[in-house]
């Protein structure tokens, strides 16, 4: 699958990874590039648990 880009508010995001997942039959993600420490705990302590409770 090509890479794809996802920007805006945490659930936004976390609801467009959860279609594309579905729609694609997707299991995994690749977070790409290298982010800053405060975006890599962003992503954890927000995108991931909202994925995680859905």
């Amino acid at each position: 699958m090509p890479a794809s880009l996802r920007v805006g508010a945490m659930t936004a995001v976390a609801v467009s990874l959860l279609l594309t997942a579905c729609v694609n039959n997707l299991t995994h993600f690749v977070l790409s590039d290298t982010p800053y420490k405060e975006e890599t705990s962003r992503i954890g302590d927000q995108l991931l648990l909202r994925l995680r409770e859905a």
